[in-house]
């Protein structure tokens, strides 16, 4: 495996930009590992993996080939994706680095963007995905739940690596409009016109980590090549009751990686 780095600026691009990547997070013997556990859900043997097949085009496609996504809301009820990816000593070391000694998990969700046929996921902030209804007083303590994206193989312009607006997770909670054309609602199409992207290649084992305001989207895969990466988000112990996840577990506790709470976990 290929040397752990993080840029020596990684908190001021956190704080001005909105994110930063991390270079070797997960080694190759993990990748394999976590792969094997996705091609296990997208075969129905994995419990708590349902695979999500909504396509904007409505194609009714068979096998991985229809699967755009799998995850578990929880994220512990796997051991292989406990030990391997959420808890892998690297992950572990930017953990508590950006979200402190205490650190609980929400949830782990994979995307396989097949070749030729993986569909964009549109412009989005995570924040709005999880609480759509501001009044019930969450969204001020998830603003400090990081998201991580781990590449499962290399990602690129060709096969629809993860783009970003820089900066924008300065503003406010956009309210997302449902499209016709679009699997998911997504930030009107109309304000993300008027901004300038930055797509984010990362080699396999790589991540990149953001706000919870930062926009993002990854266009289609219209390469040969597929495109599997998978994304994890945690949150400091101190946040859970305020944002409502005092039922999620902790993956990090006084500084050390917690042991596989075991798939009976609710």
């Amino acid at each position: 495996m290929d040397a752990f780095f993080i840029p020596e600026d990684a908190e001021e691009q956190l704080e001005e930009r909105g994110f930063f990547v991390a270079r070797n997070l997960i080694g190759d013997q993990a990748i394999e590992a976590v792969k094997n556990e996705i091609e296990r859900a997208i075969a129905g043997e994995v419990k708590w993996f349902p695979p999500d097949r909504r396509r904007a085009d409505n194609a009714d496609l068979d096998g991985g080939e229809g699967v755009r996504a799998v995850g578990d809301p929880f994220g512990c009820r796997n051991r292989v994706l406990w030990e391997e990816w959420l808890t892998a000593e690297n992950v572990v070391s930017v953990m508590r680095r950006f979200v402190g000694e205490n650190v609980r998990v929400m949830g782990s969700r994979f995307f396989t963007k097949p070749a030729r046929l993986g569909e964009a996921t549109p412009w989005h902030q995570d924040i709005w995905i999880w609480e759509r209804d501001p009044s019930l007083g969450t969204r001020e303590y998830m603003q400090r739940h990081l998201s991580i994206w781990i590449a499962l193989e290399a990602v690129d312009l060709e096969n629809g690596c993860l783009h970003v607006m820089p900066g924008s997770h300065k503003g406010e909670v956009i309210d997302h409009i449902r499209y016709e054309d679009s699997v998911t609602p997504e930030i009107p199409r109309e304000l993300v016109a008027e901004k300038t992207p930055e797509p984010v290649p990362l080699g396999s084992g790589d991540g990149v980590a953001w706000h919870s305001h930062m926009w993002h989207m990854s266009p289609p895969n219209p390469s040969d090549r597929t495109r599997w990466g998978g994304v994890m988000i945690a949150f400091p112990d101190e946040v859970s009751e305020g944002a409502d996840h005092a039922d999620r577990w902790f993956m990090i506790r006084n500084g050390e990686a917690c042991p596989f709470p075991g798939p009976n976990r609710k």
